[in-house]
């Protein structure tokens, strides 16, 4: 008894209170208006329902990929899913923020496109998701958050 759709994430045609989950990986830095995107997943989901979203940290981000609109910071984050309550904080790919910096400074200076694909190429990251224990651990090159809507 699944059903699944395809719609505008800003603007739906679902009905207000028919969605027990949804989930939402690697879109909302994509839309124009995150503010309304998370207000439409609310009026989706019913009353407790679970809204599971993931999206890159900007903090390790390179920040060159054309179709992001908006990437977030954990802060960031935090203060965009305040309508919901916050049940886990995940970090999926942990990595160093040494390392981060040194690729972010190669990828600034170099400008050739194939160097800068190999720099995607980041055999270190721990391809793990674990909850995340701190606002202050930001080492993750992604964000998944459990919510619900109160």
């Amino acid at each position: 008894n699944i059903t699944y759709n395809v719609e505008n994430a800003l603007n739906t045609k679902l009905s207000s209170r028919t969605a027990d989950v949804v989930i939402a990986f690697e879109v909302i830095e994509h839309v124009e208006n995150p503010k309304k995107f998370l207000q439409e997943v609310s009026r989706l989901l019913k009353p407790n329902g679970i809204f599971i979203i993931s999206t890159p940290n900007r903090d390790t981000s390179f920040g060159d990929n054309p179709y992001h609109i908006k990437e977030f910071t954990f802060h960031e984050l935090t203060k965009a899913l305040s309508i919901f309550k916050i049940l886990q904080f995940y970090g999926q790919h942990r990595t160093s923020k040494a390392i981060i910096k040194i690729y972010k400074t190669i990828a600034t200076h170099v400008k050739i496109p194939f160097v800068r694909q190999l720099l995607r190429f980041r055999p270190w990251e721990s391809p793990t998701i674990e909850p995340m224990q701190s606002s202050l651990n930001h080492t993750y090159l992604y964000f998944v958050v459990l919510c619900e809507k109160g």
